[in-house]
């Protein structure tokens, strides 16, 4: 079985509408259920010699399958067009990110589910970057007065605070994360892409 697949960013943040195009020729004895397409993350953790990592699927597409014999998008296929399946990013909780204790690795895959439970699907990985923009600002009023104590009558000064000071107010600024605009691109010419053969 020939599976390969190109997506047309290299990377995406929330509500965006990536396209990913796919072809397969399915020459095995098995037939394809269905073909999965996802953005996927894998988060890992590394402290002071142990590991743990969480895989998580951010979207999800199931397109139609390929029963065997048959195929699309390769030149001996019976139709030379590949499909494409549109995602639909909602927001995410991880940047990718790569530290010596947090590494945060994004992807869009496109999975072959065949019909057996005893053959390994053929999958195609495709290396992405993912960006939160934003994170949300909170604005917190401070109290004058923290004894508890009974409220002291107003100063005549000017300010309206006690002693002329003005009421304090403290802001909580977000922090912005802003992809690099020398990387991110919603259209590129030469589109990523992967070809694998099982």
């Amino acid at each position: 079985m020939k599976l390969a697949a190109s997506s047309s960013v290299c990377a995406i943040k929330a509500g965006d509408q990536p396209a990913i195009s796919f072809s397969v020729d399915n020459q095995s004895s098995q037939d394809v259920s269905y073909i999965d397409v996802s953005v996927m993350q894998i988060v890992k953790f590394y402290a002071k010699g142990h590991q743990k990592s969480v895989t998580i699927t951010i979207t999800s597409s199931r397109m139609a399958g390929v029963a065997r014999g048959a195929g699309f998008g390769f030149d001996n296929s019976a139709s030379d067009a590949p499909r494409t399946a549109t995602l639909e990013v909602p927001d995410f909780t991880y940047s990718s990110t790569e530290s010596p204790t947090v590494q945060v690795i994004s992807s869009i895959k496109v999975k072959a589910k065949t019909e057996s439970a005893f053959v390994r699907d053929p999958e195609v990985s495709l290396p992405i970057k993912a960006y939160r923009q934003s994170v949300t600002v909170a604005e917190v009023v401070a109290d004058e007065d923290d004894s508890g104590g009974e409220d002291e009558p107003d100063s005549d000064d000017e300010g309206g605070g006690k002693d002329g000071t003005e009421e304090l107010i403290a802001t909580v600024v977000g922090i912005e994360y802003a992809p690099n605009p020398d990387f991110v691109v919603q259209s590129i010419e030469a589109p990523i892409q992967a070809t694998v053969i099982s």
